[in-house]
């Protein structure tokens, strides 16, 4: 939901009392023909909000906050509710019947999301298995070698 121009201008003072406009697309990378329209049709985007919170340091959870619309926002995170955990676990199940193909040297994140973990050196693949094993207790030297380097830099 975008914000009101006149309650996202009354913010904008308060967060730069003393910037024109033009220093505050500046210093947020907001274009200021993009702001302009925005202020023009009464309606500014929360994506605007959020870059010029981040601009000037400010927490753009907390920012949005201010505003009505999104005034929940304040409080303690709220449990979900039945169907939207049902919703989740169905999500869950969805992607299990994904196969994704992940290229990475996060060897924590690799064990945690992979089922099978290939360890390939030029190109070539050296050691295949399931991620918790191949991580844990390599059989072949090369992939010995990366585990322990990369466990030692973490």
């Amino acid at each position: 939901m975008p914000l009101q121009s006149k309650a996202f201008q009354r913010w904008l003072h308060n967060v730069a009392p003393d910037a024109s406009t033009a220093d505050v697309c500046r210093v947020s990378g907001i274009k200021r023909t993009t702001l302009a329209q925005q202020l023009v049709r009464g309606k500014v985007a929360e994506s605007t909000l959020v870059s010029i919170s981040r601009a000037y340091g400010l927490n753009p959870v907390q920012e949005l906050a201010t505003f009505d619309l999104y005034a929940v926002l304040h409080g303690d995170p709220v449990p979900p509710t039945p169907a939207e955990l049902v919703s989740q676990i169905a999500t869950i199940d969805l992607l299990r019947a994904v196969t994704m193909v992940i290229v990475t040297h996060e060897l924590a994140f690799a064990r945690h999301v992979a089922d099978e973990v290939i360890f390939m050196d030029g190109g070539v693949v050296v050691e295949r298995g399931p991620a918790a094993e191949v991580l844990s207790s390599p059989t072949q030297e090369r992939t010995k070698l990366f585990v322990k380097r990369l466990q030692h830099d973490v």
